[in-house]
């Protein structure tokens, strides 16, 4: 994330807080990027006060692994939510394509769902929940695939 435009006097604070067992795992790269960068520019940077967290968690969930991206940022206004499922996520509404995305600011997190889905099927990418004025979470299930040394 590019911290650009920061006051010092602002202060996000980013934690992780997963098992050094999933450290065996692999996941593509840049899933967690673009979830992060909206976290920050439309979470946190949202916000009067410019100030808040990031927290990465994750665990294994029988054969997948559950990570959560989660902000106390500005949250997301219920319509915009709801369309941001529809579109981005779920892939249902008339206008989800890589093109109306990019224009409604939700490339990333559609291309992520998207590469999610295409490697792994429909029972992984990601889920959303989000409460005006309180903050996001973001949902990544994937696979559990132990790293291979080819």
């Amino acid at each position: 994330v590019r911290l650009q435009n920061m006051r010092y006097d602002n202060c996000v604070v980013f934690v992780v807080d997963v098992p050094e067992e999933l450290c065996e795992y692999t996941i593509p790269k840049l899933t967690f990027q673009p979830i992060v960068e909206n976290a920050f520019l439309h979470g946190i940077m949202m916000k009067e006060e410019k100030k808040g967290s990031i927290l990465l968690t994750g665990w294994p969930e029988g054969d997948d692994i559950v990570f959560i991206i989660s902000d106390d940022g500005a949250g997301i206004p219920p319509e915009t939510l709801d369309t941001l499922k529809d579109d981005v996520i779920a892939g249902t509404g008339s206008s989800a394509s890589p093109r109306h995305t990019a224009f409604s600011g939700h490339i990333g997190i559609y291309n992520t769902n998207l590469r999610l889905k295409s490697l792994y099927g429909e029972s992984y990418g990601l889920s959303i929940t989000s409460t005006l004025g309180k903050g996001t979470e973001v949902t990544v299930r994937l696979p559990a695939r132990h790293i291979t040394s080819d």
